[in-house]
């Protein structure tokens, strides 16, 4: 009888423990980093280039620039967000389709591999925007 009360008892402990160690856990948060990407640089055409203003770190000028929490799989952090605030003072991204001086020439040409229709971009050049960019690594 001492033995079953006390089996009991102890049981009761640990169940009572457990659920005030998982109650107690607080849920994983996202990791702030710093993006860099790679500056203008008129001698050079890139398809996505930095404004110009340094690394994109999180929380500046509302910048969002996180290693999600909770990501797929079961892993903690792996999937990397950056998100801009759609307000055209504060930071933003180039995107380039072409150089700006031999726009249509970078296209791809009738009668070149891969060519299935002909360039119609948004826009030729290069244009600021507001962007979210997430690498999903999970």
């Amino acid at each position: 009888m001492r033995t079953t009360k006390l089996l009991i008892l102890l049981t009761t402990a640990s169940l009572a423990f457990g659920m005030a160690a998982v109650k107690a856990a607080k849920p994983a948060s996202n990791v702030p980093v710093t993006t860099s990407l790679a500056d203008y640089d008129a001698a050079q055409s890139y398809s996505v280039q930095s404004d110009g203003g340094g690394a994109y770190q999180n929380g500046v000028g509302g910048v969002l620039s996180v290693l999600l929490a909770n990501g797929y799989n079961g892993i903690t952090w792996g999937d990397w967000r950056l998100d801009l605030p759609a307000n055209p003072t504060l930071r933003t991204v180039g995107i380039s389709f072409c150089d700006g001086t031999t726009c249509p020439l970078n296209a791809v040409q009738l009668g070149d591999p891969g060519y299935t229709a002909p360039a119609n971009p948004p826009w030729w050049g290069t244009q600021w925007h507001a962007v979210r960019v997430a690498a999903t690594c999970t």
